[in-house]
């Protein structure tokens, strides 16, 4: 079942890369961000905000596909971020072309930027909270200057853009280098960017109420080896029994990783498994 939902996963992100290429040739109104179902638009929840908070009104043709995506989030938790996000994929992507050709080097300088990462983490001690507080800040920023200004440097938007503009006229736009801004800010923080993206963030925000697929520590088969927490690209302790749904992007390779196979994906865990308020 592990190796099923990995190669689900695996298919699923080349068919979502597919869809948005082949919609951008055809000009269908279909993207990461935002896709036109006739009536219905489904958009980004951050960038729903965006439109409310710029515009300081509610924005009553996106507000069904608002709800529509935030209740996909209740039942799914922030699987986008692991299984659609384009930043998420177009790193794996640059790590799996470059490691293989340029490995040694590759390595020694991922290695510097880990140690370089944590000793800034060490004196700034940023995590999720801050994160969240950034992301206040932000929409204060917003709504004060009437400006979506997240969504020019926004990963998402900015590789949606590129992708779009790669597929119809054969070129990158200039706003590329605005992917040096998230780089530059996962610095500071422990887990990286995560824990600074706003858009990833008010999915964490949505999907705390998420009771659903959710992966269950088996305590009679842990040996509690802590492979689950450390290898969890969103520091998600499972071994301990406890579940953050805030964080937990439905990677499932906690699944993956574990030796004992004392992971298992439950659609309905039972109600005494702890989770994160």
């Amino acid at each position: 079942m592990v190796n099923d939902l990995a190669k689900l996963r695996h298919y699923w992100q080349r068919l979502v890369v597919i869809a948005v290429v082949m919609a951008a040739w055809w000009q269908l109104p279909v993207t990461f961000c935002a896709v036109d179902l006739g009536m219905l638009r489904l958009v980004c929840p951050l960038g729903f905000l965006e439109c409310c908070l710029s515009t300081k009104t509610v924005v009553t043709r996106l507000l069904p596909g608002f709800l529509l995506i935030t209740g996909l989030v209740v039942v799914l938790g922030r699987a986008f971020c692991a299984w659609t996000c384009p930043a998420r994929m177009a790193g794996k992507a640059a790590d799996y072309l470059v490691s293989p050709a340029l490995r040694g080097p590759t390595e020694k300088a991922r290695s510097a930027v880990v140690r370089f990462r944590q000793r800034l983490h060490d004196s700034t001690k940023l995590s999720w909270s801050d994160g969240l507080a950034l992301t206040a800040g932000l929409f204060l920023g917003i709504g004060l200057f009437s400006f979506p200004a997240y969504s020019i440097f926004c990963p998402v938007g900015v590789l949606s853009r590129n992708l779009i503009e790669l597929a119809t006229h054969f070129r990158l736009r200039w706003d590329l280098i605005f992917l040096g801004i998230p780089l530059a800010a996962g610095l500071l923080f422990a887990l990286g960017w995560k824990c600074a993206c706003p858009a990833g963030l008010i999915l964490g925000v949505l999907a705390e109420g998420n009771r659903t697929l959710q992966p269950v520590v088996q305590s009679e088969s842990c040996a509690m080896c802590g492979r689950c927490v450390k290898n969890c690209d969103f520091g998600v302790s499972l071994h301990k029994g406890e579940y953050d749904s805030f964080a937990c992007s439905k990677c499932l390779k906690c699944l993956r990783d574990c030796e004992r196979q004392a992971v298992r994906l439950k659609a309905w865990p039972r109600s005494d498994q702890k989770t994160r308020q």
